[in-house]
């Protein structure tokens, strides 16, 4: 995932998200606009989905995954990150 504030743009890139062979349209970057600077934002990870919300409403972004191990690690930079996890 990559926000990228200059240009208004939020973009998750699949390519490297697990099995992604069963298809040639799935490995790719889907982009959103953002309508403004994002302060804050929200991401829910699951087994097969990755979710992204503005805290402020402005941008939503879903996509499927099917990674052939769970995810357990998460890398940030500049920004805060506090993890949270549900059950």
């Amino acid at each position: 995932m990559e926000y990228d504030g200059k240009n208004g743009k939020f973009s998750m890139n699949r390519n490297g998200s697990g099995k992604t062979d069963f298809s040639n349209d799935f490995a790719a970057t889907t982009v959103a606009p953002t309508y403004g600077a994002v302060k804050a934002m929200q991401i829910f990870i699951d087994s097969n989905s990755i979710e992204a919300f503005d805290a402020d409403g402005k941008m939503a972004m879903t996509n499927l995954v099917f990674p052939t191990e769970p995810y357990n690690k998460v890398t940030a930079t500049g920004c805060k990150v506090k993890i949270h996890h549900l059950k």
